[in-house]
C-alpha cells in the first residue's frame, strides 16, 4: 500500500486522454496475471532474480530501497505508461510482528499517516478485508480509494496483495503485492511490488519535479514503517507519532 500511494510520478508520457475501458480491462488483464505468478515462492524468487538492482541483499547498514521505473504498454495503436515501484526494507522485528501491522487495517490511518478514517468491511478477516485509503498528497488531488486486501503463506515466504476495487476520484488503477521473508527469529525482510496507471492526463504532464517529490514522500513512508515495526510497544499512538516526525 505505501507504494500506491505515491508511485504516480512515475506516470508521464503516454496517451493525454483517459483511458478507455476497454484499456482499462487490458491493464488489469495484464498485470492481474503478472501478479499472480509472483505470487508464489518459486514465482517470487524468479521474479527478484529478474529486479536484481532494485531487490539488493538485505543490508542492516542500509535498510531502505526505493527504486521506481516505467513500462510501456501497447495496445490499441496507443502507448500507455505503467508505473512500477520497489521497496526493500530490512526490519529488526520477527514476521510475526510485521505481518500483524499489515493485518490490522483499523491501525492504517496512524501507520501511513492517513488523512480520513480507514473504513473496513464488516466481514473483516485477517487474511481477507477491505480498506478505504484517503490521503492528501503535495501538488496531486486527494487520493481516495479502496484496496481489497487478501493474504497467504508460500513455503517461508509471506504475501499480501492488495488490489483496487474502487477509486472515488477515478484517479487511477492500482495494484499492490507485498512479500515477507523471515531473514532470522527477529528480523524481516520487506519487499513490495506496485503498480499504478494514471487516468488523469494532466498529473502525467506535471513534470521531474513531481518525481522528486513523490519519491521524497516514498521514502519518508519507508522509514516511518521501519520505526513503528521495531517499536517496543504495539498500537503505541505515541510511537506512531514520534515516527513519522523523525
Amino acid at each position: 500500500m505505501i507504494v500506491i500511494l505515491l508511485i504516480h510520478v512515475l506516470l508521464l508520457g503516454g496517451s493525454l486522454s483517459s483511458a478507455s475501458s476497454s484499456v482499462e480491462e487490458t491493464i488489469l488483464k495484464k498485470t492481474d496475471l503478472r501478479f499472480k505468478q509472483i505470487s508464489t515462492s518459486i514465482g517470487w524468487k524468479r521474479f527478484v532474480q529478474n529486479k536484481k538492482k532494485f531487490f539488493v541483499e538485505p543490508n542492516p547498514n542500509s535498510p531502505i530501497q526505493v527504486s521506481v521505473e516505467k513500462e510501456e504498454l501497447e495496445t490499441f495503436d496507443e502507448t500507455f505508461t505503467l508505473g512500477w515501484g520497489y521497496q526493500q526494507i530490512y526490519i529488526k522485528a520477527p514476521l510475526s510482528k510485521v505481518k500483524k501491522l499489515l493485518q490490522s487495517p483499523l491501525a492504517y490511518q496512524a501507520l501511513y499517516n492517513l488523512d480520513g478514517e480507514v473504513n473496513t468491511n464488516t466481514s473483516f478477516t485477517p487474511k481477507n478485508f477491505t480498506a478505504r485509503i484517503f490521503k492528501k498528497v503535495p501538488l496531486l488531488p486527494n487520493q481516495d480509494y479502496t484496496l481489497k486486501y487478501t493474504s497467504k503463506l508460500d513455503q517461508n515466504t509471506w504475501f499480501q496483495r492488495a488490489k483496487q476495487i474502487d477509486d472515488k476520484e477515478n484517479f487511477a488503477i492500482r495494484d499492490n503485492l507485498k512479500a515477507l521473508i523471515p531473514l532470522s527469529d527477529s528480523e524481516t525482510l520487506y519487499r513490495e511490488v506496485s503498480m499504478v496507471y494514471v487516468l488523469k492526463w494532466y498529473v502525467r504532464a506535471m513534470g521531474p519535479q513531481m518525481r522528486q517529490v513523490m519519491a521524497n514522500e516514498l521514502k519518508k513512508t519507508a522509514k516511518a514503517f521501519k520505526c513503528i515495526a521495531e517499536g517496543r510497544k504495539d498500537n503505541d499512538p505515541n510511537l506512531y507519532k514520534s515516527c513519522w516526525k523523525n
